[in-house]
């Protein structure tokens, strides 16, 4: 499988404006987000899978859509997570990024929609930005498992 999203969080985490922001917050999910904030308001960021347009069939490009999730104390933290976000994401050039299962090429992000804020009642009311990308794709190499 291509893993888009364990790519992108690995790129988040690795880009020094977004690890200040929210201090390594990126996560899998927001029910990991969840479990580890432990109802306490502050900047960090989740990622869901959200489908995508339709299969290329034997292509190896994949393109999937992405939702992300950008929290903050305020609505205007949030926000600042969100620019941050969009900044990147906007400014993406090709490169291959090292995943737990493989090699993979990011082509490019395109915003599908948002930003749009919110409250989450998920999360105590927290404020977030949510938006959500197009991401271009490409699993270039695999990691063998071993049974």
């Amino acid at each position: 499988m291509i893993d888009a999203k364990v790519a992108l969080i690995i790129l988040f985490k690795d880009d020094a404006l977004i690890d200040t922001l929210v201090s390594g917050r990126v996560y899998y999910d927001a029910e990991t987000f969840q479990e580890e904030v432990q109802g306490m308001a502050q900047k960090c960021i989740s990622l869901n899978r959200s489908g995508g347009p339709e299969d290329n069939g034997y292509l190896e490009v994949n393109q999937e859509r992405i939702d992300i999730k950008c929290w903050g104390e305020t609505a205007r933290e949030a926000m600042r997570v969100y620019s941050a976000v969009q900044d990147f994401l906007k400014r993406f050039t090709p490169k291959m990024v090292s995943t737990p299962d493989g090699l993979v090429k990011l082509y490019n992000c395109s915003r599908s929609a948002g930003p749009l804020e919110l409250r989450d009642p998920d999360a105590e009311e927290w404020p977030i930005v949510w938006s959500s990308w197009l991401v271009k794709s490409h699993m270039v190499e695999t990691v063998a498992v071993s049974s």
